[in-house]
């Protein structure tokens, strides 16, 4: 007998995808909340060009810094040495993840949230400066 995912009932089916989904959104949160660099603050100077890129560096020093700071890990983990997709930022900022709280459109509106994904990935490519705490 075959029972493919296809033969179960409608309800085994929904509970069997939405377990597929959570074991794969939990594998890609846990793989990039480690880091390795805790002994040195990792900062990125970022040349701040254009408007998106100020308003993303504005909501990034009002919102995240606190946790992430210039990118780096702190309270939180670094974000600015794994290549997270936009739409996993994005997700995350608005839905949180253990310590880390969610962000509704009252406090960071979409265009924002744009802005500041968009400054995030630029902390990617921008120059490292470290500096001993």
């Amino acid at each position: 007998m075959n029972y493919g995912i296809s033969k179960m009932p409608g309800r085994m089916r929904a509970f069997v995808a939405i377990a597929i989904a959570s074991a794969m959104l939990i594998t890609i949160f846990s793989t990039g909340c480690a880091s390795s660099r805790r002994d040195a603050l990792v900062a990125r100077q970022v040349n701040v060009s254009n408007r998106q890129l100020e308003i993303g560096q504005r909501v990034f020093m009002a919102e995240c810094n606190q946790c992430h700071p210039g990118g780096a890990a702190g309270l939180g983990p670094a974000i600015n040495n794994k290549p997270i997709p936009g739409f996993v930022l994005r997700f995350q900022v608005r839905h949180g993840l253990g310590a880390m709280p969610k962000f509704g459109h009252s406090q960071i509106s979409s265009e924002a949230l744009s802005d500041l994904v968009l400054y995030v990935k630029t902390l990617r490519h921008e120059p490292m400066l470290v500096a001993r705490q």
